[in-house]
C-alpha cells in the first residue's frame, strides 16, 4: 500500500506532499508540538467545507452538517494509523495510533 491508496481509503481526495525543512523555514514547527523525530516530508490535507446554497434555511451553516473537526480528525486518525502498518513508525503510531 503505497500513500496515495493510504489517503484514498481514508476518504482525503485533496492532499500534497511538502519538505518539513522548506516549512521550518517559514517557522513552522517552531512552537512547543508533538513531532516525530527528524521529520522529513509533511503531509498536506484539504478538507472541503462548502455546504452547499439552502435558499429559506433559517439555520447556520456550520449545524447543517456534521462538525468538520470530527470528520477530518476520523479521516486524519484512519490514515495515520494505516500509515503506521506501511513503516512501522514507533514515534508515529505513539502519537496519532
Amino acid at each position: 500500500m503505497n500513500i496515495t491508496d493510504i489517503m484514498s481509503a481514508a476518504g482525503i481526495e485533496l492532499w500534497g506532499l511538502a519538505s518539513f525543512e522548506g516549512l521550518k523555514k517559514q517557522g513552522a514547527g517552531s512552537s512547543q508540538v508533538r513531532l516525530m523525530e527528524n521529520p522529513v516530508t509533511v503531509i498536506v490535507c484539504l478538507f472541503p467545507y462548502y455546504t452547499g446554497e439552502f435558499e429559506g434555511r433559517n439555520i447556520s451553516r456550520y449545524a447543517i452538517v456534521t462538525d468538520y473537526h470530527l470528520v477530518a480528525g476520523t479521516m486524519l486518525k484512519c490514515s495515520c494509523r494505516q500509515t503506521c502498518c506501511c513503516i512501522s513508525s514507533k514515534s508515529l503510531c505513539m502519537l496519532y495510533g
